[in-house]
């Protein structure tokens, strides 16, 4: 074995250098000596045990000396410690056989104490040779080094650090966890300085590591069974105990303070929970706390309570008298429509364990309503607008109105009280819902102020009201006929006006607003007639100039005033009589112009001359004549009313020739364009011109005569063709009543989920007046149904039918109506039919499971196919809406469920060691279209354990190597079985399955394998345990492992065979024969040779009798003897190098001397 503490190998190669380069720098400087004195080796390894005294050689596996040959055969050699020995411990023998002078070693007598390794564990000595040779009287030098190892001896036993060491563990620390070490030091090497621990007293809670001195927890440490551990550790080194030393050991005490674990929170109850009173409970318990903890010492005690959460600072905390308990007290009053309907506070206690552990506890906060709050509308007003011909049970509006409060303090009831006088509307007490209840009149009130009241429906004497106002625009709609307001409905107009001449304004007025009392004027016989009008403001002007003479006198205008309103426009007839006043605005216009002619001078007096008319085209005008010019001697005169001119005097005694008159009529306004009458005198009797007659005049004829003839004929058939205006009245038209087509039909249906104002049928399409404007407009109204909250309306002016309100097919599914139709006719007419609506039900119902979570166990042995559980899920949808299939969504590999009836049973053979829980998600989907509706729950099944899983080793073969001096109690394995069932099933109980082996035992809780006996390695060297596992099932199943234990040799052989001589001496007769006895030798070993180490073999290893003699190995005492024959050609002497080693190869060397008895003598 390689032996320990040996220097290094760089130390020794420079040792060596050194030596060799002094030896010969030494022999250079005495002498050149010659080449063959030298040491057989430069330099020699020897060793020595520390302490040795008297006279003790160093032990070497060589030959030191020097080979005596030749011429050197003679010489006297001396050997000596030059250098190296400086507490001259050593001294230097020679001893000189034959041929060779062998250096030994030894200690001085008197060197007691002085060999100490753990001082001087090696010497460097430098050995001298000198040889003297008395025949040539020279002297040869030569030098060696000798390096001795001091070796070690076991003298010192461990030594701990510190004589006591406390730890101290929590009661939960992990098995094999590292707890503790110890430590101690021993000043030997090698084995004598290696330490092993040990613990004084056999425990199965503690283990310690042989080799660190790191101790372990090997069982659990509950702290209520045990507070404390003493634990004496022992420390004992590896080598042997010299006799002179009573012990190898030490001791150490290691305390271990067991901690307690603060395994649990504080428990937190709650007693005596109190519903709160709103705005009351002052400074009264609201709830008692009781908290415990059930852990010791400090982890069991209460380190602080308090109240979190609790954001509007309503409780705190205070504690009685008796030891964890605690009242939550009310600190101010609480508003339940304030605080949030969770509103939940939190009490939070922690112990003072280190870390300290909390527990929490939710107290939900439930207040008891006071009715404290009115009703407050969504609205404080509402704007409404309605037409004024909608009929009585129209809908107007729904008004809403809230109450914080709870149950009949929220419920509230609506009622009208005031702004109703005239009872034009109604409201639904429960719904809100306002409609008309009579005939409106935008005429008589535009607007309609209601006050709307709710009442909660708290107990009398202390119900709150809230009102809020609704403000009814009524929109006028064109139910007036305009009403003309003139005083008369004749007019006189002058003729001869220019054209755009205002002749007259006629009014109207209509008591609708907007643009149905606009109004509009207009003339229907707009082009008979001379007039015009403005549409806007009635005002009639001409068009023409109006023309007495050739037009008509008298003008009938058949005026229509009309509104601006919608659908139609009423409208209203007059005839206004238009005179045309006559007007002298003509010129008497003579027939004949331009007279000439011829006057007898004896014309008689009187004698008509001419007569000349004139016509003028005014009628009733009376003309006058008269001569303007040329008569001033009055001789001729002029009728005024006919024009008939005569001669007035003698014109016998005139001399002039001609006389020129001027004639003009006149009507007393105008006067016409003069006439012209020249007259030539002449003697009758002697002018051919008169012939028989004294006077003959030309005058030239105008058109105005035919003029005038035209002007009458014209004026004649204008006026004899006038035609009187007829205007027809408004109330002798007939109105039929409107009637409802025989293909409506008076079932319908509706879905539910509808958006408010979908149509749900057309009355209107159906419904037909054959009326024209008001007699046919119709509107439309339920008059009666079993509605009041208003779930429909019907258009009024459409007739369409509309979801008034959120419809739920759950609440109410038929609703029966009356629809009626009404015209707008003076007097109306109404038609009415009685329709059925059946809500349709709609997949808008989620199903509804009983419960959210069910929780159920089941073992796992349980038979596949029985019934674990039945869920249950409500729709309240009807049909195939309502119509519930149940499915796993989750894992289904173990369970399966009826989709009808939500049985879940098991599917498979269940095991717990693959699920301990599981979570089944069950959705519950209805029938429903097109969309179908689920929810799910969720069902925590717990499957409990059965013994069915045999404790399985991992691994199932273990190989451990220990050495065979570890010391009893030493943990050397564990082994772990795995038992995956739960509970007592996996609980597993370890021993051997032979029983218990004379050399281990093994934890039965644990399984840790410690050595009971110490270990042999020359007795056992692999020991073969099986062992086994058995858990605490009924029944028990168990299984078993096989370990196999190495045992490791250690070198027990502490010292090597010795012989009592360094030289044996002996000689052989020539020509023995071969196997003759030649001489004994025996070594002796201080190891017990029971253990082996002892136990010594003898072999021949060098010499010059190597080859020649044989020796047995065995055999004590060993015989020596030749294996050739000698004779006398053999050198008379042999030198063997004999060897002794023990069975752990210590060696002796041993010296012997044969010599030839033959030549000896």
């Amino acid at each position: 074995m390689r032996v320990k503490g040996a220097p290094p190998f760089l130390p020794w190669v420079v040792a060596i250098w050194i030596a060799w380069t002094v030896a010969a720098a030494a022999v250079q400087d005495v002498a050149p000596a010659e080449p063959a004195f030298i040491f057989t080796q430069a330099t020699y390894n020897g060793s020595i045990l520390e302490n040795t005294f008297g006279k003790k050689y160093i032990h070497t596996n060589h030959r030191m000396g020097i080979q005596l040959e030749g011429r050197f055969s003679a010489l006297d050699i001396e050997y000596s410690i030059t250098d190296g020995d400086k507490k001259n411990i050593f001294k230097a023998e020679a001893v000189t056989v034959e041929d060779f002078c062998f250096l030994r070693i030894r200690t001085r007598t008197d060197g007691f104490g002085r060999l100490n390794r753990e001082l001087d564990p090696m010497f460097y000595l430098k050995v001298k040779a000198t040889g003297v040779s008395p025949a040539l009287k020279t002297v040869q030098e030569t030098f060696a080094d000798v390096i001795i190892q001091v070796k070690d001896e076991n003298e010192f036993s461990p030594l701990f650090s510190t004589q006591k060491t406390t730890v101290s563990i929590p009661e939960d620390t992990p098995l094999h966890t590292s707890i503790a070490q110890v430590q101690a030091s021993d000043a030997d090497i090698g084995r004598n300085g290696d330490i092993y621990y040990s613990f004084k007293q056999a425990t199965l809670v503690f283990a310690i590591h042989p080799t660190t001195g790191i101790v372990t927890l090997s069982r659990p440490v509950p702290y209520d069974r045990r507070h404390e551990f003493k634990l004496n550790v022992l420390a004992r080194d590896r080598g042997t105990t010299p006799s002179a030393r009573s012990s190898s050991l030490s001791q150490s005490e290691l305390t271990i303070h067991i901690l307690p674990v603060n395994y649990h929170a504080p428990s937190i109850r709650v007693h005596n929970h109190q519903t709160l009173v709103e705005h009351g409970n002052l400074d009264s318990v609201f709830a008692v706390l009781t908290i415990t903890d059930p852990d010791h010492d400090d982890n069991g005690k209460i380190g602080g309570v308090d109240v979190i959460n609790d954001e509007r600072k309503v409780f705190r905390l205070a504690p009685q008298n008796t030891h964890g308990m605690f009242n939550i007290l009310v600190t101010k009053p609480v508003d339940r429509e304030t605080m949030p309907a969770d509103y939940n506070i939190t009490v939070i206690a922690s112990d003072k364990g280190a870390p300290p552990k909390t527990a929490t506890v939710t107290i939900p906060i439930r207040v008891q309503d006071v009715n404290d709050n009115e009703p407050v509308f969504e609205h404080s007003v509402y704007n409404v607008n309605i037409s004024e011909i909608v009929l009585p049970r129209t809908p107007v509006v729904f008004v809403r109105a809230h109450d914080l409060d709870l149950g009949s303090n929220g419920e509230v009831r609506y009622s009208i009280v005031d702004g109703n006088e005239r009872d034009l509307f109604s409201i639904d007490s429960e719904s809100g819902l306002i409609k008309t209840a009579a005939h409106l009149d935008s005429e008589l009130a535009r607007q309609v102020t209601l006050v709307v009241q709710a009442q909660d429906q708290a107990t009398s004497g202390s119900r709150k009201t809230g009102q809020s106002r609704v403000i009814v625009n009524i929109e006028d709609y064109n139910d007036n006929t305009p009403l003309f307001t003139m005083e008369s409905d004749t007019v006189m107009v002058r003729e001869n006006l220019p054209k755009g001449s205002r002749v007259t304004r006629v009014s109207a007025r209509d008591d609708d607003g907007g643009d149905n009392g606009k109004l509009s004027y207009s003339i229907v016989n707009y082009n008979s007639v001379p007039f015009d009008i403005n549409a806007f403001t009635g005002e009639i002007t001409t068009k023409t100039i109006l023309d007495y003479e050739t037009m008509r006198r008298k003008y009938e205008l058949h005026i229509r005033v009309a509104d601006w309103g919608s659908p139609f426009r009423r409208e209203r007839d007059m005839v206004l009589t238009v005179m045309i006043e006559d007007l002298n605005d003509n010129s008497p216009e003579f027939e004949k112009i331009r007279c000439s002619g011829y006057l007898s001078r004896e014309s008689p007096h009187r004698m008509d001359v001419l007569t000349l008319t004139a016509l003028d085209f005014d009628s009733g005008n009376t003309i006058t004549y008269s001569i303007t010019d040329g008569n001033g001697d009055d001789c001729f005169s002029i009728v005024p009313s006919t024009g008939k001119v005569t001669v007035n005097c003698d014109m016998s005694g005139y001399r002039d020739g001609t006389r020129t008159l001027t004639v003009v009529a006149s009507d007393g306004q105008h006067v016409s364009i003069p006439v012209t009458v020249r007259l030539t005198l002449v003697n009758n009797k002697r002018n051919q011109n008169l012939a028989d007659d004294n006077v003959r005049i030309r005058c030239d004829r105008t058109d105005v005569m035919k003029r005038f003839q035209a002007q009458t004929l014209a004026s004649h058939e204008a006026n004899i063709k006038m035609e009187g205006v007829t205007v027809a009245s408004g109330s002798s038209k007939v109105n039929s009543a409107p009637v409802v087509d025989k293909g409506f039909s008076t079932y319908a249906e509706v879905s539910e989920n509808v958006k408010i104002g979908t149509e749900v049928l057309d009355f209107g399409r159906y419904v037909s007046d054959s009326d024209t404007g008001f007699n046919g407009q119709l509107t439309y109204v339920i008059s009666s149904d079993d509605d009041p909250e208003g779930a429909f309306k019907l258009d009024s002016f459409t007739g369409k039918l509309l979801v008034f309100s959120e419809l739920d097919n759950e609440k109410k599914s038929v609703y029966s109506m009356t629809l009626t139709a009404s015209d707008l006719g003076e007097a109306p007419l109404s038609v009415s039919k009685k329709v059925k609506i059946v809500i349709k039900d709609e997949n808008d119902n989620v199903p509804i499971f009983e419960k959210a979570l069910y929780e159920l166990e089941v073992r796992e042995d349980a038979d596949v196919n029985s019934v674990l559980l039945k869920v249950r899920a409500t729709d309240l949808d009807i049909g195939n809406n309502a119509r519930i299939r149940y499915s796993i969504l989750s894992d289904d590999r173990d369970f399966n469920i009826d989709p009808d009836a939500g049985t879940i049973t098991v599917r498979r053979k269940l095991d717990r060691e693959t699920h301990t829980d599981q979570e089944l998600v069950i959705q519950a989907e209805d029938s429903g279209s097109p969309t179908r509706l689920s929810s799910t729950a969720v069902v925590h099944i717990t499957i409990t354990d059965t013994n069915d899983n045999a404790p399985v080793f991992l691994p199932d073969l273990y190989t451990v190597r220990v050495r065979e001096d570890l010391p009893v109690g030493a943990v050397i394995t564990t082994l772990t079985a795995h038992d995956l069932d739960e509970g007592a099933n996996g609980r597993v109980v370890y021993s051997f399955a032979e029983g218990l082996p004379q050399n281990f035992e093994i934890d039965s809780l644990t399984g840790s394998v410690r050595i009971r006996r110490l270990l042999d390695y020359e007795i056992t060297q692999v020991h073969n345990l099986t062992g086994r596992a058995v858990d605490a099932g009924q029944p028990a199943l168990s299984a078993t492992c096989t370990l196999v234990i190495e045992v490791m040799d250690v070198d027990e052989n502490v010292y090597g065979p010795e012989f009592p001589d360094f030289l044996e001496r002996a000689s052989v007769a020539e020509n023995s024969p071969i196997g003759s006895y030649v001489m004994r030798v025996k070594a002796q070993d201080m190891d017990d040779p029971a253990f082996g180490a002892g136990q010594i073999t003898y072999s021949l290893q060098g010499g010059s009798g190597l080859g020649r003699f044989t020796m047995d190995s065995i055999a004590i005492p060993k015989t020596l003897s030749h294996n050739k024959i000698m004779h006398g050609e053999c050198p008379s002497w042999f030198h063997k190098d004999e060897e002794g080693s023990d069975r752990c190869r210590r060696r002796g060397i041993k010296n012997l001397h044969v010599s030839d008895e033959a030549r000896e003598q």
